[in-house]
């Protein structure tokens, strides 16, 4: 079995990464990745496939179709040792990916945790200690999404901001499922509310929409939500109070976020706290257009949500005079 192993699984992957690679090529790959599990990526011989391995997962080519992508994740699942080579060789890729690429990352990341959360689980139940799967979920959270996590919070660039935060589109998506929910919660933890008073101002920008995203980031068994939605809703009014414009404007697009999402879960007097700020204090800023015309945006937005209406009407009239902003973002918004 070993010899067999040894020549075909070679084959296949050097089949798949070939320019010319199908859904044929990596079907079949998919088909047999149960025998990667016998590779010894401890011994220096296996150290030209686990390369190429490693350009399978990073390969746009191969994230294109759905068996490359399941191969991908299943990678994540063989050893822990293989985790942070899948995860630096993936990572190389998204500065310059696309969006399909960075979506099929989401999708890797995703689909890797939330298999090996579902085995660990249920060997858990059968009374191991320390099973081998939950040792490769711990290394999948320590070692790839944390890195994300913290890449994200302090990356400078705007635009790696977002291609980093597509990748855990899927988690953000999912937050209301109690193991996402608590997998969010061991990610962001104390970092995230670090983040939000950082002296940078670009790290408090990232952390208030990386807020936006997993609010109130709470445990799934946690039975006091009102005491950690009112400090994130703190955190959010001082946000928009922030010295920094571009932090404000990020403050006022997180409260569109979270009203929209956790209205029925807000008490009332939260809610009136942060528009009222948003209406009266950014929609008249004048330092700053982007974040009056964010202050508009954000009305717009929560326009659509009909239990906004009564609280917005009496304050709807204040942002009259915007349409005579000297401006034009400001006066279009």
């Amino acid at each position: 079995r070993e010899y067999v192993i040894s020549q075909t699984v070679p084959l296949l992957v050097v089949s798949a990464i070939d320019d010319t690679a199908s859904n044929v090529e990596l079907t079949r790959l998919y088909k047999i990745r149960h025998a990667v599990q016998y590779i010894d990526f401890e011994d220096e011989s296996s150290e030209w496939l686990r390369s190429n391995l490693m350009r399978v997962a990073s390969s746009p080519r191969c994230l294109k179709f759905p068996e490359g992508r399941k191969f991908s994740a299943y990678l994540f699942q063989v050893d822990p040792l293989l985790v942070p080579s899948v995860h630096q060789a993936m990572k190389a890729q998204i500065p310059g990916g696309s969006k399909a690429v960075l979506e099929a990352y989401a999708e890797i990341y995703y689909r890797a945790w939330k298999d090996v959360e579902n085995k660990s689980s249920s060997e858990d139940e059968d009374g191991d200690s320390k099973n081998e799967q939950t040792i490769i979920r711990e290394h999948i959270e320590n070692q790839a999404l944390s890195d994300i996590v913290y890449c994200m919070i302090h990356i400078a660039k705007p635009s790696m901001f977002r291609a980093l935060m597509k990748c855990l589109q899927r988690f953000h998506d999912n937050n209301r499922k109690p193991e996402v929910e608590d997998l969010l919660h061991r990610l962001y933890g104390p970092l995230l509310w670090r983040s939000l008073s950082a002296a940078n101002a670009t790290v408090r920008i990232n952390a208030t929409y990386i807020l936006a995203e997993v609010f109130p980031l709470d445990q799934s068994s946690h039975t006091q939500t009102g005491k950690q939605i009112e400090k994130a809703c703190t955190c959010i009014k001082e946000l928009l109070q922030d010295e920094d414009s571009k932090v404000r404007e990020a403050a006022s697009f997180a409260v569109a976020k979270v009203l929209s999402n956790s209205w029925d879960a807000l008490p009332s007097s939260e809610i009136r706290s942060m528009l009222n700020e948003v209406v009266t204090r950014h929609a008249s800023d004048a330092s700053s257009p982007a974040v009056r015309s964010g202050a508009l945006d954000t009305v717009t937005f929560l326009l659509q949500t009909p239990q906004s209406h009564a609280v917005l009407r009496p304050l709807l009239p204040k942002l009259g005079n915007l349409i005579h902003d000297r401006v034009e973002k400001v006066r279009l918004a």
